[in-house]
């Protein structure tokens, strides 16, 4: 039965990873992402500055870096035939980048349509004359205007190459006192102000076909920030934020033993 159980996961495995992909333009889709903590934060100065009496009569005005975390979305209906599992960053390529046969290289539009963010502890928020207060705070994106930018894609061999990107996000920051006896609630909306958080990254690996790793996807033929077989971390990064993601991947069944002189060994032929 085990020497049957072997074979089985064997062909599964070579039956259901995605093979070698030939050369091929990469085609608009979602890129589902997860953040990594400890790399991720808002500042808050200069323009980002939270003004005296924002949180209430007599609050003090805040500045200073906020550590975030992802919280998993909900869900996502452009792409809800696909689990989300521990997403809770989508980036759209919204055309096809036209780059049939490396060396290639074409630039597209890309938006930020999906961003869930909270903070790791709360923060404080001391007043003039009162007790001070904590306050959790969570980061999602602004409806008054898209978060969008361009994505540079290079196709450098038949399975992948690298992109980078610039994106001018506009975070909605909603600020929740945690303590009674209201437990209010405060929002700041950057896209109401044009205040947009330019976030940039460059030469992040990308691949047609992941291998032998299984990743959340709403692509075809797409997925970011793979050396192959690793899954890496890449930072978005500006003046005062930054955004540390990865596409969510686990390894499958690993096929390096599943020859015919393997499945014969199992039963000492």
């Amino acid at each position: 039965m085990l020497k049957l159980k072997m074979v089985f996961l064997c062909l599964a495995a070579v039956v259901l990873l995605p093979s070698a992909s030939l050369a091929d333009n990469a085609l608009a889709g979602y890129d589902l992402l997860q953040t990594v903590p400890g790399l991720t934060y808002r500042h808050f100065s200069g323009p980002f500055a939270i003004p005296g009496g924002f949180f209430d009569p007599g609050s003090d005005p805040f500045e200073g870096t906020v550590a975030l975390r992802g919280e998993p979305l909900p869900g996502f209906s452009e792409c809800s035939s696909f689990p989300l599992g521990n997403v809770d960053t989508i980036v759209r390529r919204k055309t096809d980048a036209f780059v049939p046969i490396p060396p290639a290289t074409d630039v597209i539009p890309i938006e930020l349509v999906a961003l869930s963010l909270v903070s790791v502890a709360p923060i404080t928020i001391t007043y003039s004359a009162g007790s001070p207060e904590l306050w959790n705070l969570e980061v999602t994106l602004s409806r008054a205007v898209p978060s969008a930018g361009t994505m540079t894609i290079n196709h450098s061999y038949a399975n992948g190459g690298t992109f980078s990107s610039t994106l001018y996000v506009y975070p909605v920051i909603t600020f929740t006192r945690i303590s009674p006896p209201d437990f209010a609630v405060r929002v700041f909306d950057t896209g109401q102000y044009g205040l947009p958080d330019q976030l940039s990254v460059a030469n992040v690996p990308w691949v047609h076909t992941p291998g032998s790793l299984a990743c959340t996807s709403c692509s075809v033929n797409f997925v970011p920030g793979i050396v192959e077989p690793t899954p890496i971390t890449w930072t978005l990064a500006g003046p005062f934020a930054a955004h540390a993601v990865q596409s969510p991947c686990t390894q499958t069944v690993p096929v390096e033993n599943c020859t015919w002189g393997y499945i014969r060994s199992l039963y000492g032929e």
